[in-house]
């Protein structure tokens, strides 16, 4: 019997733990987490600070299953005697906002009808308690009484609805709730939406504006609620000011949308990654913070990232610095910090590039050493022997001859001797290599002019240039070069001129021919020497050789004015017409008659000491010096078509040069 008495209390004892355990619900934590992202404690609307001058941190709480407002408003909280917090419900989220100071280690939760929760542990998820003006989000489970249940039973089984008037701005946003979107009307923001009785959870959402979340219960077919919701922007303006550094070749990117100088845009809140990046200055970065409705002005300083290196070179030598050409002989500019391959190149020249280190209060100024000068040589047998070489337009002297130290790299060379034709050839000379030219220059047919009754001459190619450098002497390449007005910018430097006054200094130009200034009077009789032609002989040439009235014109070639002599056996000569004007003559043209044997005299500037006169006339130098101070020059006029063989000209009026050779047969 007393076994019986026993069994009984035992089960007594049980079945009322269980009704206890359902009269007595208790309150869990299902999650407990930090928002990393979290700004809401920050925000002046929401922001708490204690008596330490720190922001409080908020925990936004949640009950799962849904309670009512009024049962999230019987909730209380404890974090201890030594810290303070501050509870708010917030209705139209469905939330208990707990604001608890930073540290706190320890939270108690109590409600009358779901139960408590003691000493819940925060320093088991985060080791250092609660930090200061930090956002974490806590879901709190409850259970419900038996009664409660049943009593939700019944409310279920009752399928009634309620309608609620959403306006909401902007007026594109949508409306989440009872898991559907929902649209606004885009005119006015009106959004009518009819839902079945029970709590829920909704989300006005719109593009650049913060989401808004609430609660809401419906339980009265009859009413309409009505809720009118504005969304606060999620958007502010940045503004990078204009400075020094800022100029046009910056590139300032914020979240890697570019910015112009001076430029404002709008921009989600928040925090953004600001970058400036320009050529010459480190990299800048900052993260900035946007807040609602703001403007936010940056104000970049940008830090140099180099130094300004003058670079030196040997005379028209390049500059390289790594693969950029930056001048020619010297340069300077910035370079960045960093090493560099610097070099000087020159054609026909070898270099060897140098490392150097630029760096803040380093290098200033690099002397780059010298290219070295790469040389070949060049064979020249061409017949007949005493035939004349031209290195680009250079007279180098009479075959046969080797030019030694010739640059390597491609030159032209070109051959001249009287009564045969030029021979040119592009030959390419490799270091210290021999370049060897074979050729024989063919005849051409003889032309010549009568300057006399027993006399004939051949005119050089070009009119007669020295340089005042090396002292050499050339004719000039085309007949119709000049350079005259180029001697107001005569440098000491390798400058030629082609304007001499009368005589001229005495120079050798090789070992067989002197310039015109020997034989100007009565000793050029050796057959073959370059000379000028006196006054008489002009005379005779332009008057009294057959058909001499018809045997020269006036032209222009590629601009220059000139005049134009035929040699005694060309066609023109019979010609019933004498036809002075010639006009424009093409370069085509000029090629087929310069084969012909024909002269082309170009008029040229006249110098008086610096001054250089222009006009459209040319001053050509004989052999006569009648006075000390003057000499016959031939002189003709392009404008009234009129020459003068017997001209009176001041010594020091530097003139043009035009040399002949003279024979007495052929």
């Amino acid at each position: 019997m007393k076994i019986f008495k026993i069994i009984f209390c035992l089960l007594f004892i049980c079945t009322s733990l269980i009704f206890a355990q359902n009269e007595n619900p208790v309150i869990e934590v299902k999650s407990f987490e930090l928002v990393p992202t979290g700004v809401t404690p920050l925000l002046k609307d929401y922001q708490k600070i204690d008596q330490n001058g720190d922001p409080f941190a908020i925990i936004q709480i949640r009950v799962e299953p849904h309670v009512t407002i009024k049962e999230l408003e019987g909730f209380s909280f404890s974090v201890g005697a030594m810290f303070r917090k501050h509870s708010v419900v917030m209705p139209d989220k469905g939330e208990i906002w707990l604001y608890v100071q930073r540290k706190a280690q320890r939270l108690t939760i109590y409600h009358s009808d779901f139960g408590r929760l003691d000493n819940y542990s925060f320093v088991k998820t985060f080791s250092g308690g609660i930090e200061a003006g930090k956002l974490y989000k806590m879901t709190l489970g409850i259970q419900r009484s038996a009664v409660t249940i049943a009593e939700d039973k019944k409310t279920e089984n009752k399928f009634t609805q309620q309608t609620i008037a959403f306006t909401v701005e902007p007026s594109n946003a949508r409306i989440e709730i009872g898991g559907k979107t929902y649209y606004a009307d885009k005119k006015n923001g009106a959004c009518v939406v009819k839902l079945d009785y029970g709590e829920y959870e909704y989300k006005v959402l719109a593009n650049d504006h913060h989401d808004y979340v609430g609660r809401i219960r419906l339980d009265n077919s009859d009413s309409t609620i009505y809720l009118p919701i504005k969304l606060d922007i999620a958007y502010g303006w940045v503004k990078v000011n204009k400075n020094e550094t800022l100029t046009d070749d910056v590139r300032i990117l914020v979240d890697n949308v570019d910015f112009e100088p001076g430029e404002s845009k709008r921009i989600s809140s928040g925090s953004h990654v600001v970058n400036v990046i320009k050529k010459f200055y480190k990299n800048y970065q900052k993260v900035v913070f946007v807040e609602d409705g703001d403007t936010l002005l940056i104000e970049p300083e940008l830090e140099p990232n180099f130094t300004n290196v003058t670079i030196e070179a040997i005379e028209g030598a390049e500059i390289w610095v790594e693969n950029e050409k930056k001048g020619v002989t010297s340069w300077t500019g910035p370079l960045e910090y960093g090493q560099y391959s610097i070099r000087a190149e020159k054609a026909s020249h070898g270099s060897m590039p140098q490392n150097y280190i630029i760096e803040e209060n380093g290098i200033k100024y690099i002397k780059l050493e010298d290219p070295v000068p790469l040389f070949g040589f060049l064979s020249v047998n061409v017949t007949p022997f005493r035939s004349e070489i031209y290195v680009d337009g250079e007279y180098v002297g009479m075959t046969p001859k080797t030019i030694k130290n010739l640059l390597v790299g491609e030159h032209k060379v070109t051959v001249k001797a009287a009564g045969k034709k030029s021979y040119s050839a592009i030959v390419n000379i490799e270091n210290n290599e021999d370049y060897s030219l074979h050729y024989t220059l063919e005849d051409r047919e003889e032309t010549f002019f009568s300057i006399s009754e027993t006399l004939r001459a051949v005119f050089a190619p070009g009119n007669l240039q020295y340089n005042v450098d090396n002292h050499s002497w050339r004719f000039a390449e085309n007949q119709y070069d000049v350079i005259g007005l180029d001697e107001r910018n005569k440098s000491e430097d390798n400058q030629w001129i082609d304007l001499f006054v009368y005589p001229i200094d005495k120079a050798q130009v090789n070992n067989n021919r002197y310039d015109w200034g020997d034989i100007r009077l009565q000793d050029a009789n050796e057959q073959g020497e370059w000379t000028i032609l006196s006054s008489q002989e002009w005379f005779y040439l332009l008057n009294i050789r057959p058909n001499a009235d018809k045997l020269y014109a006036y032209a222009t070639i590629l601009g220059v004015n000139g005049l134009v002599l035929f040699p005694d056996n060309h066609v023109r000569a019979g010609m019933s017409v004498i036809n002075t004007q010639m006009g424009t003559i093409s370069p085509m043209e000029w090629e087929v008659m310069e084969k012909e044997g024909i002269v082309f005299l170009p008029i040229n500037a006249i110098a008086y000491a610096k001054n250089v006169v222009l006009k459209n006339r040319a001053n050509y130098w004989t052999q006569e010096l009648f006075l000390p101070s003057k000499a016959y020059s031939f002189y003709f006029d392009f404008d009234s078509n009129k020459f003068y063989e017997f001209n009176p000209s001041d010594v020091n009026a530097a003139s043009s040069v035009r040399c002949v050779q003279v024979f007495s047969e052929w």
